[in-house]
């Protein structure tokens, strides 16, 4: 049976990292050429016009405007909070907390000794409380503006679920 899963696993890794090779190959290929490098000159020309009549036009849709950050608090100490939620270096936290969640996770659902059923279950009780942490300090961080990002409002629901859940089968 593990075999399976680490054949499965090894596609899906193999996969995902010639995706992310190809992207970035893509990428170098777009940026010396200056376009979308599938695109035709004629192509690209046209949208080059397209683009620029848009931004003219000031006409945009909530999906083609960029995201913008909250802007900074005032206060000092919520300023140092705001550097450290807005830190690349505490998302690539936040993705290893959620890959190790997913490897617990998926390590629940095998038969296993008590005693590692009981590493688990507190395992998974630590995480969630760091998703609970990791919201409160976006919130102070961010204030009203956190629940102006979709993102951010499936965050919330996620953890506000998963906190539901484990308050209610635990």
């Amino acid at each position: 049976m593990w075999l399976i899963y680490y054949i499965i696993f090894a596609f899906v890794g193999a996969f995902g990292a010639l995706g992310i090779l190809f992207s970035y190959i893509y990428n170098l290929f777009q940026e010396d050429k200056g376009y979308d490098i599938l695109l035709t000159e004629g192509q690209a020309a046209k949208y080059a016009d397209t683009k620029s009549s848009k931004e003219s036009n000031q006409s945009c849709t909530a999906l083609e405007s960029e995201i913008v950050p909250p802007p900074p608090p005032g206060s000092h100490c919520l300023q140092c909070v705001y550097n450290f939620v807005t830190n690349a270096k505490f998302d690539a936290v936040v993705l290893v907390l959620i890959i190790i969640d997913n490897v617990v996770a998926a390590s629940d659902y095998y038969y296993i000794h008590a005693h590692h059923a009981t590493f688990i279950r507190i395992t998974r009780y630590a995480i969630l409380l760091l998703y609970i942490v990791e919201l409160i300090v976006k919130i102070m961080a961010w204030g009203r503006h956190y629940f102006r990002s979709g993102w951010n409002w499936l965050d919330f629901l996620t953890v506000l679920i998963g906190a539901f859940c484990n308050a209610q089968f635990s």
